[in-house]
């Protein structure tokens, strides 16, 4: 196997193992996907989620510390879910070309269906304290 191959691999496994992190909490995670997506960070709170996932109440602390780690899990297992779709492409070994276009469809459709987590994580950047500063030195 070659150096490139080996590292692509390594990394596939790493996307992988960060993706099963929220995917493993089974319903918990399943609920916490699509509140997010549907109502947003600001619309989401921890008492939706385990009612909607069947949890005790204050159980969503025992997973994460605050609303803000639960959807950061969630966001990084959407990003995390694209890339390994867009990797299992490349695997398959077309030519460059085909692979582009399907990366670019592929990133069509994932961006479409997680609408409200993209536009949740802007939100969430433009309202942040730490980001204002951030974006007000590039403007």
């Amino acid at each position: 196997m070659s150096e490139g191959k080996s590292q692509a691999a390594e990394q596939n496994a790493a996307v992988s193992e960060t993706w099963h992190s929220i995917s493993d909490r089974g319903a918990f995670g399943d609920h916490c996907r699509s509140l997010f997506n549907r109502f947003g960070y600001y619309g989401t709170d921890s008492n939706q989620i385990e009612k909607e996932a069947g949890y005790a109440t204050c159980s969503i602390h025992e997973h994460f510390k605050h609303n803000r780690e639960t959807f950061l899990a969630v966001y990084e297992a959407w990003v995390t879910s694209e890339w390994l779709a867009i990797a299992e492409e490349h695997s398959v070994g077309r030519k460059p070309e085909e692979v582009s276009r399907k990366a670019v469809e592929l990133s069509i459709v994932f961006h479409a269906k997680w609408r409200g987590m993209r536009a949740s994580l802007t939100a969430r950047l433009l309202t942040t304290r730490r980001f204002r500063g951030i974006r007000g030195a590039v403007d």
